[in-house]
């Protein structure tokens, strides 16, 4: 949820008898991998492939090759490598 799901639920709680899960507070839900930018490593090419499809349909960006400055998460099969 977003920090305006927050402020929405408080406001609203103030005034009356509110569930913070109703359906009317959706509009503040945000997807899994909202701003992560994700990177594999050690994963065969249906597997890239997969993981990129996912990760684009739930929010995410998909990054190729590593860059340091720019992934925010790394994703091996083996905490191993150089």
């Amino acid at each position: 949820m977003t920090s305006e799901w927050v402020n929405d639920v408080w406001e609203n709680g103030q005034c009356q008898q509110i569930h913070a899960t109703d359906i009317s507070y959706n509009k503040y839900k945000c997807s899994v991998f909202k701003g992560l930018v994700v990177t594999v490593s050690q994963l065969s090419v249906d597997e890239r492939s997969t993981v990129q499809s996912l990760i684009g349909q739930n929010g995410g960006s998909y990054l190729a090759p590593l860059k340091a400055n720019k992934t925010t998460h790394l994703v091996l099969t083996e905490p191993v490598g150089d």
